[in-house]
């Protein structure tokens, strides 16, 4: 056992129900695996969180051993829920102490410590995710804000400060708080702000000359420029005008500030002083800055952390690419209306992916071609990567089945890369699907005899599976930089193994899950249409409230367009997904130079002359050629096939 293991700070204590503590290393000894698991959380304030709602379940059930914790059953579970509930915990919470158990058990299950995760199958507290979830500002009010201050006087001086530290640096209202004199400085030539992150990082982050103007402006007039160990931001009196001495401001008067401004400019309910955070996020995002970039600028932990500000869209109608292309399918209420009438309906759009919709050069998934595509796209495109989505119901098809060996192709130098997220839900138009009924080791086993190394995404419960899809999709992401950095800065050529994710969820998931005594979700009937109301009438109100459950209200305004500051959010011109360059027909096709055919035609004197055979002279095609990589079966017993191998490029990696 470590040191920092046993630390009383950092060890996950057990309580008995009579409240009576064990010694703390002696309980570390008993449970090492779930302290490796706590250990194992990133952020500090998620392990404080996660040790006190574990502890919370091991004294209210009297847990007394690590052996009983881990024998811990469903019914045990709902039982601690149902106090939870009778005691009068906010759903949030309860949410959250059952999201650290399961994340407790999945770890345990993983390294076959448990039979089972006992959380998986209970169903939690609705929340509204909306509220308390952190907004962001448009441009328009972002700009509004920071020209709202009175800048005549010392406060407004000071105001417009917090604003642009918040706005344009993404600064914490305790960082700002928190900011000294001296934390104003060059750093190589450039002004920046040096701040003490969470778990005491520390940090310099260069601001705008837009921002460092406005500092000195307010240094220079409230004449503390040079007492350096002071803090850069103080109270002012009554008047507006005069310094309160060396106070320091707090985090609540950082919030106040920003929230008197949102009223003075009208601006609806809802912000808080971390809408400064997610607006610099999602906007340094939307400007084509890594992930990686903004993590560590920000100060987050973990990336999934930064993930959650992001407030950008994805979707071709709602960042305006298909009205860009389809100019009858207006913005607004009309617009929606014929979107939604011709949608899988005779002489309209299809409901599967397909050509005619912006950013897709794919049909469907029956026919099996998505891998196909994808591939196809990043050949001799070293900077492209695609995620492609395979449907467990595709994944039966032949081309998609032999599409998997695509990776036997792929050089790391050149090429780009794909990664494949194989989509279990179970269930084909009306059968069990093959993949999705196999055990999980012999799938494992089976993409890895392909050449994947598979990432597994694996639950029910809608929170926590995008806490996990985007951590595989981080772990993933990496393996491939990895993978490039290894080939193109080493020279190491030979076959990598490729990540993919295998997302396993329920069919139907979020939808109606029982219509007429007959359970849709997580059935094959979830591929059908679930409801019908015309036939139906009682139908109606089930689609009602199925409809009403993504809160359209708040999304769009009474005309049926999206609201402002959500359209802003969007990538701009070809970083949106409807409008990427590569997933649209034509947009970068170039010409091919092709000699004249007639000059490299067999003469034929009489019918049946011997010693021509099936090719022809391939010299002079070079040009062609050396454009095309070369795979598949080629006789090469044949004198034309070394003719074409001379002056193509075979493709295929590995021995």
């Amino acid at each position: 056992m470590s040191d920092e293991l046993d630390q009383p700070t950092n060890a996950l204590v057990l309580e008995t129900r009579s409240g009576d503590l064990r010694p703390t290393v002696e309980l570390l000894r008993e449970v090492p695996e779930e302290e490796v698991w706590l250990q194992g959380q990133r952020s500090g304030q998620t392990r404080r969180a996660y040790k006190a709602d574990i502890r919370h379940f091991i004294e209210a059930l009297g847990v007394r051993s690590r052996e009983e914790l881990r024998r811990v059953d469903r019914a045990a579970v709902i039982h601690w829920q149902r106090a939870m509930e009778a005691e009068g915990a906010r759903p949030r919470t309860i949410r959250r102490r059952l999201s650290a158990l399961s994340s407790l058990f999945s770890h345990l299950v993983t390294r076959r410590l448990a039979d089972t995760n006992p959380c998986r199958e209970v169903k939690r507290p609705r929340v509204n995710r909306t509220r308390g979830e952190t907004r962001s500002f448009s441009q328009k009010q972002a700009r509004a804000l920071l020209d709202a201050p009175d800048v005549t006087t010392l406060q407004g001086l000071r105001d417009r400060v917090i604003l642009s530290i918040g706005l344009q640096v993404g600064a914490r209202r305790s960082e700002i708080a928190r900011l000294a004199v001296k934390d104003f400085h060059q750093n190589q030539g450039y002004w920046s702000l040096h701040f003490v992150r969470k778990g005491g990082e520390d940090l310099s982050v260069s601001v705008n000359p837009q921002t460092a103007q406005r500092i000195h402006e307010y240094l220079r007039a409230a004449g503390h420029g040079t007492d350096l160990d002071g803090p850069l931001l103080r109270p002012t009196r009554s008047n507006g005008r005069s310094n309160d001495g060396r106070r320091r401001m707090s985090a609540d008067m950082v919030d106040r500030v920003l929230k008197k401004y949102c009223r003075q400019v009208d601006l609806p309910l809802g912000f808080s002083a971390h809408s400064m955070r997610a607006t610099f996020i999602t906007t340094a995002l939307q400007n084509g800055a890594s992930l990686e970039d903004v993590q560590r600028d920000v100060g987050h932990a973990d990336p999934t952390t930064t993930k959650l500000y992001d407030r950008r869209g994805h979707n071709t109608y709602l960042e305006g690419t298909y009205s860009e292309i389809y100019p009858d399918i207006s913005q607004d209420e009309a617009g929606l209306q014929k979107l939604f009438l011709q949608f899988s309906f005779p002489g309209g759009i299809p409901s599967h992916a397909s050509p005619e919709c912006p950013g897709s050069i794919h049909e469907g998934g029956e026919l099996g071609y998505s891998l196909s595509h994808s591939f196809g796209a990043v050949f001799d495109n070293p900077d492209l990567a695609v995620a492609c989505v395979v449907g467990d119901g595709e994944a039966e098809t032949g081309p998609l089945a032999t599409a998997w060996h695509s990776n036997k192709f792929l050089n790391p130098a050149t090429d780009g890369a794909v990664l494949p997220i194989l989509h279990l839900n179970g269930y084909k138009i009306a059968n069990p699907t093959l993949l999705a009924r196999i055990t999980r080791e012999e799938l494992e086993q089976l993409f890895r005899g392909y050449g994947w190394t598979p990432l597994f995404v694996e639950g029910d419960e809608p929170e926590l599976m995008h806490e996990t899809m985007a951590g595989a999709l981080d772990t993933a992401i990496e393996h491939i930089k990895a993978i490039r950095a290894d080939a193109r800065g080493h020279g190491n050529l030979s076959r990598p193994r490729w990540p993919m994710i295998i997302l396993n969820s329920p069919k139907g998931w979020t939808g109606p899950k029982v219509v007429d005594g007959l359970q849709v979700e997580g059935t094959f009937r979830a591929h059908q249409v679930p409801l019908h109301p015309r036939a139906h009438p009682e139908h109606l109100e089930l689609l009602d409230a199925w409809l009403r459950s993504y809160r359209p209200e708040e999304l769009f305004d009474e005309r049926g367009r999206l609201k402002p500051e959500l359209a802003e959010l969007a990538p701009k011109g070809e970083r949106r997904m409807g409008k990427n360059p590569h997933a649209n027909g034509g947009v970068l096709l170039q010409d091919l130079r092709m000699p004249d055919f007639r000059e490299y035609a067999a003469d034929v004197p009489t019918p049946g002359k011997r010693g021509i055979g099936d090719g022809c002279s391939v010299q002079d095609l070079d040009v062609v050629l050396a454009a095309w990589p070369l795979s598949g079966d080629l006789p090469v017993d044949l004198p034309q096939t070394d003719d074409v191998l001379a002056v193509g490029r075979e493709r295929a990696l590995g021995r």
